[in-house]
């Protein structure tokens, strides 16, 4: 619900008559002294207690200070044990009901703007005062509601936090034992044939195009699966119709993608085929995406990895076949926890939405 600030503060007390021959006259006073703000952006002095109002004096948290002149209308939680304002200052002090419901802070990011909008004049000449910004107004939640936002603010940072430990498990580098090789022995490895956006609209269909574009796996266009059976690279169709991996030759270089359907690969997607039997794709995608990047070239520009380098990249061919089916069955749990966590944070932030102030 909305409730205007006037609502939810009083006006304070001010001092008049505050000028730099009060603060000179007792500065070296034994007395207590108070915090004095006024309109400088840090406080004028301190002042014998016995020369201020009585009901002047603070030592509240729950407060805010406004700039009524010269910096008009800034807002700032007062610092200070005990303070006073002078009449240059405005002091407005949060209702005991409202106390451990607002936080000031976050109040001040929201209305410091609007206050703004309500101040006269420009620049020294700047005027601001209780009425402008009394009827200003804010979105309260009570006390179940704000139960319920601070449990799905907490639910965020869990979630956040764990994302960020399941993304490091995800992203790290898997130490083996077996033999070194590289990639072109166990792997064909090539690329698709150039196509445009303009041919693929006019050709429209089902099959899916995949160019280096790492959203939606890469797939770009769908398209007439006759007309994409005519483009040849090598003297053989480039349509891709068995099992692979993939990976992006430019722009987001190196990125690899598992595929077990039937695709068309442009000249930005390259393409590993497996040489023989008893290789897990999947392991290899997981296993070795971490260590395709450090051979991508122009990484400040545009990052570039292809065929020739590709092909040469050392990797290691565990020697037990079970070991690649660990690795999958690891990185899948893995992956199915952080899409998880990305649903709750999603549903989190729906209801936060509702509720926000």
């Amino acid at each position: 619900m909305k409730i205007k600030l006037g609502t939810i503060f009083n006006l304070g007390v001010k001092n008049s008559g505050l000028y730099s021959d009060i603060f000179y006259k007792y500065q070296n006073s034994q007395e207590e002294k108070i915090a004095i703000y006024s309109s400088q952006k840090n406080i004028l002095g301190y002042l014998p207690k016995s020369i201020l109002k009585p009901n002047s004096i603070y030592s509240t948290k729950y407060a805010l200070i406004m700039y009524r002149q010269g910096n008009a209308g800034t807002l700032f939680i007062p610092h200070h044990r005990s303070w006073a304002c002078s009449e240059n200052a405005i002091p407005l002090l949060l209702k005991k009901e409202y106390k451990n419901k607002i936080d000031l802070e976050d109040l001040i990011i929201k209305i410091q703007n609007l206050v703004y909008e309500r101040t006269t004049g420009r620049a020294d000449n700047a005027n601001a005062n209780w009425d402008m910004i009394k009827n200003i107004e804010i979105e309260y939640r009570d006390n179940n509601t704000k139960k319920e936002y601070d449990k799905l603010k907490n639910v965020l940072l869990v979630c956040r936090r764990l994302k960020s430990i399941v993304h490091k498990q995800i992203n790290k580098s898997v130490i083996l034992k077996g033999d070194k090789v590289k990639i072109k022995k166990i792997f064909y490895v090539t690329s698709g044939v150039r196509i445009t956006q303009k041919q693929v609209y006019a050709h429209k269909g089902d099959l899916p195009c995949v160019t280096s574009q790492i959203t939606n796996q890469g797939i770009t266009w769908r398209a007439d699966e006759n007309w994409l059976s005519k483009f040849r690279k090598n003297n053989r169709g480039v349509i891709i119709d068995k099992p692979c991996v993939t990976w992006s030759k430019d722009g987001n270089a190196g990125k690899l993608f598992y595929r077990d359907y039937r695709f068309y690969p442009n000249d930005h997607c390259g393409v590993l085929l497996p040489k023989k039997r008893g290789i897990n794709l999947k392991w290899f995608m997981y296993a070795y995406q971490q260590s395709t990047y450090p051979y991508v070239t122009a990484k400040k520009s545009q990052g570039m990895l292809y065929e020739e380098q590709m092909e040469n990249i050392d990797i290691i061919l565990p020697d037990d076949e079970t070991i690649q089916k660990q690795v999958v069955d690891e990185y899948e749990r893995l992956i199915n926890i952080r899409d998880m966590l990305n649903i709750i944070e999603s549903r989190s932030n729906h209801q936060l939405q509702k509720i926000a102030i």
